[in-house]
This record gives C-alpha cells, structure tokens and sequence, in this order.
C-alpha cells in the first residue's frame, strides 16, 4: 500500500527507500531536492491521506576538498 502511495509522489525531486529501525519500527527514508519539497510532500500524505509522520531534520555528509592543499 505505501510504494503505491509514494510512487503517487514519484518525481526526479523525491525518491524513497523502505528501513526499519529498533526504536520507529518499519518505514521509509526518503530524500527531497529542498526543503520546500519536503514541506509539499509532508504536508500532501498528511492532507490527502491522514497518515502520522516522524519527519526529522536532514543529515548530510558534506567532503570539501581544498585546492590549496
């Protein structure tokens, strides 16, 4: 039921990965272009399909690589 569900959303700025986890049980990762997307997607499955969601601020791993040495 929730792939049809995601796939609802499916575009290039959205894309989505089904985890489990010991403390929030089964459920999915999904990554957004922008916050903006994350605030139109969240707000859409909350809308449209009155689910509950644990939505978390993103973490990402950022490498810089000076040309100076």
């Amino acid at each position: 039921m929730y792939f049809t569900l995601l796939n609802h959303f499916f575009s290039s700025a959205f894309s989505f990965e089904e985890e489990s986890s010991g403390s929030l049980g089964r459920g999915f990762r999904c990554g957004f272009l922008g916050m903006l997307h994350l605030e139109i997607v969240t707000e859409r499955l909350r809308r449209e399909f009155n689910l509950e969601l644990v939505v978390t601020t993103p973490s990402i791993t950022y490498y810089v690589k000076l040309r100076n040495g």
